[in-house]
């Protein structure tokens, strides 16, 4: 499969579909940590931690 992939058209249009699906999760994961990191105190919390 490795030897034809690079010449099937569908087996690289498969692969491609692939990649995206996993790249939307990673980018998908990296904006809720982003989100969590910069609201640290959590909703309806004001501390000073929340301040820094």
């Amino acid at each position: 499969m490795t030897t034809r992939f690079m010449t099937d058209p569908n087996a690289m249009r498969d692969m491609a579909g692939r990649f995206d699906m996993h790249a939307q999760t990673v980018e998908d994961e990296a904006r809720k940590m982003w989100a969590s990191s910069v609201n640290i105190a959590g909703a309806g919390w004001s501390g000073t931690a929340q301040s820094t």
